[in-house]
């Protein structure tokens, strides 16, 4: 049986700290008990499936919005599996002027015959700032499911003030074969800042230079936002890569 799973999100500021307004969530999706994070102002929310991943069938869709002055970072709990079939997740962002969101998922781990597809829709207002990440790895390499899924679908638009900054459009279909793009490495991920405080990423990735365990590089989207990429042989390797990149961004004004 296919599950089409809701999550609904509102966070604002109230007397100088981040609050939950109103949350919904809708099975098979549930956010657990939002905690406060080390940097001034943050509150972090973790977003989870019980099942572990997604079944042939499955349809996710959340929305989050971030008011004025208020600070949030979406994780997941683990990597989200994506068994043999199709199955979909959709993610809207809004943030306002003055508002901080950080979405900062686990790896995708696509399964064998899998075919899936990601998007995420954002809007930042003002002087909203806005953290995505998206990691990938290429299947349970423990079962030698390297690149064995039909199809991933990675799509993404970011607007600024309603125009558009970003737009990302990520087809895949391996056929059981590496991916050229990726050279010899196997899990890859692409970041995403936009707002004030963007810059401090390059610094950031210039102090990591290409190395056999991790390669990245930055390019400047207009209206001084940053796109990164990230390329790694190992989960490890780059979820420990996108950790550092999103404290960087989170502690930068």
């Amino acid at each position: 049986m296919s599950l089409k799973g809701r999550l609904s999100v509102r966070v604002g500021l109230e007397n100088g700290r981040s609050v939950i307004r109103a949350a919904r969530a809708e099975f098979p999706l549930v956010a657990l008990r939002s905690q406060r994070l080390p940097e001034p102002g943050w509150l972090g929310l973790v977003v989870l499936t019980p099942s572990g991943g997604l079944l042939d069938g499955d349809e996710l869709e959340a929305e989050i919005a971030v008011e004025a002055g208020a600070k949030l970072e979406v994780r997941t709990q683990a990597a989200t599996q994506l068994h043999r079939g199709q199955s979909s997740q959709q993610w809207t962002f809004h943030v306002e002027d003055g508002g901080c969101l950080c979405y900062a998922p686990h790896s995708l781990v696509p399964h064998a015959g899998a075919a899936h597809r990601g998007a995420i829709s954002a809007r930042v207002t003002g002087t909203g700032r806005l953290l995505i990440s998206e990691p990938a790895a290429p299947g349970r390499a423990h079962l030698g499911e390297h690149f064995a899924y039909d199809e991933l679908l990675l799509d993404l638009d970011i607007w600024q003030d309603g125009v558009l900054t970003a737009r990302d459009r990520h087809r895949v279909r391996p056929g059981g074969q590496p991916l050229p793009h990726l050279g010899p490495s196997t899990h890859f991920a692409s970041l995403y800042a936009i707002g004030p405080g963007a810059s401090a990423l390059e610094s950031h990735f210039a102090a990591r230079p290409v190395s056999d365990a991790l390669a990245s590089g930055m390019s400047e989207l207009a209206h001084g936002g940053r796109y990164a990429w990230l390329l790694a042989n190992r989960a490890y390797d780059l979820q420990t890569a996108l950790d550092a990149a999103r404290h960087c961004w989170r502690e930068s004004p």
